[in-house]
């Protein structure tokens, strides 16, 4: 627990405040070196001088130096070591005792490097005599003066390298701030901003001023094949039902058996006192002696004192969207928004009407049929209002599923694939949804429907706006 408390302080208080800790402490050791040389820093700083003296020699000079520079460094806005700290101080270091080495061999030119000498440390202390007496006696003179040119230099480049790199990074920033042009989409450049502008300017939408005859292009265009499902023995398939479920003591009658196109439901009804949830967790025992992948209980059937298990059928059966274009129940409906779905449990035709949502989520697993699903909606509401009655923005990141419609009358733009045009072209849409508002408030109207039903002469018309995003 103690562990878990610590660490908060340490990220809360210490990490914000990192290199003004780091700076402050090298400025003091800076001042304290150089009050210390001049003998003005009492018997502490005496003492310094003293030990460092005979470590490194007049090397120890160049500390206070480097104190400064790194001071300088930690607190500068182009810091390059920012969050680097200890990469910093592990250059400063080896900078420092490399010039110590260089002084020492510099030294032992002068006295020869046939025996250690600690009296002779004068240059590079005891350290950098010692590092330098080794050199020598290793690589001689020369190699030795080479390698420790060397890595002083590799020091110096790469402890200064980062600044000039910072330098370039910035020059590049004011490079890339610089806007360029996006491609644009045909309503896009409605939302031009100015520098005085908060908000983007939204234009009214494409309005119409009269509604040319609209003739719905012939059904003939669409497959009418869709052969009939086939749900396997049916009577067999009870009788397994009501076996199982009386094997584990549960008393059911049997009850109609629905044919879908894709399932058949076989309803139920249990005895007085059956707990449904005992029904519920037989699913898998049902599934093993139907001999089916698995199965599905509604338990009960909404409006019903029945339970329904749902078999997938042996054949399935595909449902035409030329079907339900053609049924009465679709073109006797008003709705300019009335689209077609598809077949329920009971193979019956499903519609639904977009106004009274007004918002629609499709979802489903990998290959259940999302995209045929938004295919048949977009054409059922083509098929209901032309263009100019109706139109559509569609939205692909994916670039996918929707560019197909591209060449179509009814597509305010073209498809849109670009998400940052994708955000600007929703932008517009919120602006253009509250100018209707005010539109209809001011028209004293409720809704598009009753606004056209309105539609006098000189009038201009609102076409429906019906945007989709995969």
């Amino acid at each position: 627990m103690e562990k878990k408390q610590e660490k908060p302080f340490k990220t809360k208080f210490f990490t914000p405040y990192k290199n003004y800790i780091f700076a402050s402490l090298s400025l003091i050791f800076a001042l304290i070196f150089i009050f210390s040389f001049t003998n003005k820093a009492g018997v502490i700083g005496s003492l310094i001088e003293k030990a460092f003296l005979f470590l490194l020699g007049n090397t120890v000079y160049i500390i206070p130096l480097i104190l400064l520079t790194a001071f300088f460094l930690l607190l500068s806005k182009r810091n390059p070591y920012s969050k680097k700290e200890k990469y910093l101080g592990f250059l400063l270091i080896a900078f420092l005792l490399e010039s110590a080495t260089l002084f020492g061999i510099a030294e032992l030119e002068f006295i020869g490097a046939n025996g250690f000498n600690l009296q002779a440390q004068s240059l590079g202390g005891v350290i950098g005599y010692l590092l330098s007496f080794l050199m020598i006696k290793g690589f001689g003179f020369w190699v030795a003066l080479s390698i420790i040119t060397i890595l002083i230099i590799t020091t110096l480049v790469i402890l200064l390298e980062p600044l000039f790199k910072k330098e370039k990074l910035e020059q590049e920033e004011v490079v890339i701030k610089k806007p360029t042009p996006k491609k644009k989409i045909p309503f896009l450049p409605r939302f031009k901003k100015t520098k005085k502008e908060k908000e983007p300017i939204i234009k009214e939408a494409p309005k119409i001023k009269t509604f040319s005859p609209y003739e719905a292009p012939p059904l003939n265009l669409l497959s009418k094949r869709g052969a009939k499902p086939e749900s396997g023995d049916i009577k067999l398939n009870a009788s397994t039902i009501q076996k199982t479920l009386f094997n584990f003591g549960i008393q059911v009658d049997m009850g109609e058996v629905n044919v879908g196109p894709t399932v058949s439901q076989y309803t139920l009804k249990p005895a007085k006192g059956i707990k449904l949830s005992r029904i519920t967790n037989l699913a898998n025992n049902l599934a093993l002696d139907l001999a089916t992948e698995s199965i599905r209980i509604e338990a009960p059937i909404p409006g019903k004192a029945l339970v329904g298990i749902e078999i997938p059928n042996k054949k399935r059966a595909i449902v035409s969207l030329y079907e339900m274009l053609a049924s009465k129940h679709f073109r006797s409906s008003e709705s300019p928004l009335f689209f077609a779905l598809g077949k329920d449990v009971k193979g019956e035709l499903v519609y639904a009407d977009l106004g009274e949502m007004p918002h629609l989520l499709v979802g489903g697993t990998t290959g259940s049929g999302k995209s045929i699903c938004l295919n048949c909606i977009i054409l059922s509401l083509m098929y209901r209002n032309s263009h100019e009655d109706m139109q559509f923005v569609m939205i692909d990141p994916k670039k996918v599923e929707l560019l197909p419609f591209n060449p179509i009358n009814h597509l305010m733009c073209p498809v849109i694939a670009n998400p940052d045009e994708a955000i600007i072209a929703l932008k517009w849409l919120v602006g253009e949804m509250e100018s209707r508002f005010e539109t209809l408030k001011n028209a004293g109207n409720r809704d598009i429907s009753s606004y056209n039903k309105s539609w006098k002469q000189g009038m201009e018309k609102m076409p429906y706006i019906v945007v989709i995003i995969d």
